[in-house]
């Protein structure tokens, strides 16, 4: 199977048909929620595609991180994995803001097939920003780092850390709906078996969604 699937031929109605038998259970989400989540991508602006992501592609590598030590970030998938039973720093990492996304390449609209666990936690849009020591990882230092920050890291209790700031894997709709009510929209994790990426910009997006039940109910300057 292709980790990356451009599907740039596909008619409104074949993407929407696609959607609708595949990610049934995000798109109730988004319905109840009456947003949806995004995600950036590097690609060409293609208007819709499917992918594989690492944590479900046996062939290949975990998650690399792009700013933290691998052994920093290996160190806190144990105790996501201890919470959660799954290493959730090497899952699909979504949010509820425009401008977030687009940090990360072109923004899409997220759609995890059926059958995908997710974790967040409320007001955390980025876990490093809510730790109790500043890591001032340096980019040009990935695997050698500050022997003094490692050690400091090491020390933090995450169990203790995971509780005080309820990751939780429940109530996605809520995680949603920040993205339009709260300042800060919280990062949203994916484990999933593939998923869909619709261009935010696409020439029918708002029809697609409409047709998906997403913003029915929703004012259309909210998604612009």
């Amino acid at each position: 199977m292709k980790l990356l699937h451009y599907l740039k031929e596909e008619k409104t109605e074949e993407i929407i048909d696609i959607l609708k038998r595949e990610c049934s259970q995000i798109i109730n989400v988004y319905k109840k929620a009456h947003w949806a989540l995004l995600r950036g991508e590097s690609l060409e602006h293609s208007p819709f595609f499917s992918k594989v992501p690492r944590i479900a592609d046996k062939t290949k590598p975990a998650r690399i991180p792009s700013s933290t030590p691998q052994d920093v970030h290996n160190y806190i998938n144990v105790w996501f994995n201890d919470t959660f039973g799954w290493h959730v720093r090497n899952g699909v990492f979504t949010t509820g803001k425009l401008i977030t996304a687009s940090d990360y390449g072109t923004a899409y609209i997220f759609f995890p097939v059926d059958g995908y666990k997710f974790v967040y936690a409320e007001g955390i849009s980025d876990l490093f920003i809510f730790l109790p020591i500043k890591l001032d990882w340096d980019r040009n230092q990935i695997g050698r780092g500050d022997m003094t920050i490692r050690d400091r890291f090491y020390k933090i209790e995450w169990p203790e850390l995971i509780k005080k700031h309820k990751f939780t894997d429940k109530n996605l709709e809520k995680a949603v709906h920040e993205g339009i009510m709260a300042t800060i929209s919280p990062e949203v994790i994916f484990k999933c078996k593939k998923y869909y990426g619709l261009n935010y910009r696409h020439e029918d997006r708002d029809e697609i969604l409409l047709q998906l039940g997403i913003v029915s109910t929703m004012k259309r300057s909210y998604f612009d």
